[in-house]
């Protein structure tokens, strides 16, 4: 539990005495790389915690929640530090526990599933599964994302759609809970927190390992994108969402909007001139200049190609090369149960023309092997709906900040008619208003109860931890 509000905050030296038996490594207010290990991915977001534990074990682990709590410290647990929000840096003063070095790796060729370590990146660890393997998993599609965090929220790839959501491809995890105790969370053991992991986000304990399903793909698979000017945003955001939904759930598509134009990019497991063939109705409802791009290339090639890198260079998703640029960024989503009316998309293309901000509306596809699990099978409860829409605003320091806060704001509010009343746990918006439900819908009760049991002292809170009572 935190300290009283009098308390005085643990002194460095009772912190590190408290540490010593189990020695991780561990970053203080006053050590040399302390501003460089203390910095999230949004820079928008600015914590002074009160030191930084480095573990690259699970007993380091243990030692850490166990200090935490008998000093009173805030604990935030951080795998990618990629946070909307910068819930995985925790509070002033508070304990960071950063999984980073904690990157082992155990890949079973013949069952076809990996052990990885809580600290991985999805880029590295493409990368190293690829070089081992010659298989896929689900994860997203940017690089230095962590895999942990994204599975806890659910996690979404253009490959979902075929073998479902990350969390959907966890078989099993190793959790530390708030007593410090190592649990297994799976279909046999603790089978309500595997449950509740799987899309409850990080509210119930360190998850410090996972095994994952991979997949077996073909040699190349096939690789799209389509891009229009911006006098075509509306022709193609109307055709995009009649068109995506019907696709087999070998192919998907993500829509990205914005003021200079919209762009349709995606795959298709199997040879281009399948894909050519799915992509026809789309490009047939949208005459006009177009660009044009089909082409085949194996999955990890394909990584590079979604996250924006050369694709002739794997080698750039290893740990060694990985590059990652913190930035500031606001974003906010929303859940669309059926296509935007004339009048919502209408209100987009406007709102879009009158900002010099340069914000992009992302547009991700379910159905297919997402809406095939029942939406309380797991805690993530969207399972029937027929797109995520997320509304991204990346901030340079030439920007006006506020004027970029406020634009969202007001974006968000004139959206909300044409949508659901559901947001995306992994894009987690500290505005978002009814988050609770929004997030996670009829699971929340059990959510709570789960909550209840692995961790009823709230060791493990933030500001839209769930909560040990129902809202």
């Amino acid at each position: 539990m935190d300290r009283a509000p009098d308390a005085q905050a643990p002194t460095q030296d009772a912190i590190a005495r408290c540490l010593a038996p189990a020695a991780p490594r561990t970053v203080f207010p006053s050590s040399a790389g302390y501003d460089h290990d203390r910095r999230g991915f949004n820079l928008r977001i600015q914590i002074l915690p009160g030191v930084i534990v480095h573990p690259v074990n699970v007993p380091q682990v243990q030692a850490a929640v166990r200090c935490a709590r008998r000093l009173g410290l805030n604990i935030a647990v951080r795998s990618g530090g990629h946070s909307y929000e910068g819930y995985s840096l925790g509070k002033d003063s508070g304990m960071i526990i950063d999984l980073a070095g904690m990157t082992d790796l155990a890949v079973d060729k013949d069952r076809k599933t990996a052990t990885v370590g809580a600290g991985w990146r999805l880029g590295p660890l493409y990368y190293a599964v690829w070089q081992q393997a010659r298989l896929a998993f689900v994860a997203g599609s940017y690089p230095s994302v962590g895999l942990a965090g994204q599975s806890l929220g659910g996690g979404y790839n253009l490959i979902s759609r075929k073998f479902g959501l990350v969390a959907d491809n966890v078989l099993s995890m190793t959790v530390v809970d708030a007593e410090g105790e190592v649990l297994t969370a799976d279909s046999a053991n603790n089978p309500d927190l595997y449950w509740a992991l799987r899309g409850g986000g990080g509210s119930f304990g360190i998850v410090v390992s996972l095994t994952l399903q991979l997949h077996r793909l073909p040699d190349t698979i096939a690789v799209f994108r389509y891009k229009w000017p911006r006098e075509a945003v509306k022709a193609v955001m109307t055709a995009y969402q009649r068109w995506s939904p019907a696709l087999p759930p070998e192919a998907n598509a993500m829509m990205v909007v914005s003021p200079s134009g919209v762009s349709v990019k995606g795959l298709y497991i199997g040879a281009s001139s399948a894909a050519a063939a799915a992509a026809a109705p789309l490009l047939a409802m949208v005459p006009g200049p177009k660009t044009l791009f089909l082409e085949e290339m194996p999955f990890i090639e394909s990584v590079l190609f979604f996250a924006g890198l050369p694709t002739a260079d794997p080698k750039v998703l290893s740990p060694e090369r990985l590059v990652i640029e913190p930035v500031w960024f606001k974003a906010k989503s929303v859940y669309l149960d059926a296509p935007l009316s004339s009048e919502g998309v209408d209100m987009i293309v406007e709102s879009l023309a009158g900002t010099g901000l340069g914000p992009d509306l992302i547009f991700n596809t379910y159905g297919g092997a997402i809406g095939a699990v029942a939406p309380d099978a797991t805690a993530f409860v969207h399972r029937k709906t027929m797109f995520s829409m997320q509304i991204y605003l990346e901030a340079d320091a030439s920007t006006n900040h506020d004027d970029a806060m406020a634009w969202m704001t007001a974006f968000g509010d004139k959206l909300r008619p044409y949508a659901s009343r559901f947001a995306v746990p992994n894009y987690i918006d500290a505005d978002q208003k009814d988050w609770p439900t929004a997030y996670y819908g009829s699971n929340l009760a059990r959510l709570v109860a789960v909550k209840q049991k692995y961790d009823p002292q709230n060791v493990f809170r933030f500001a839209q931890s769930i909560p040990t009572h129902s809202p």
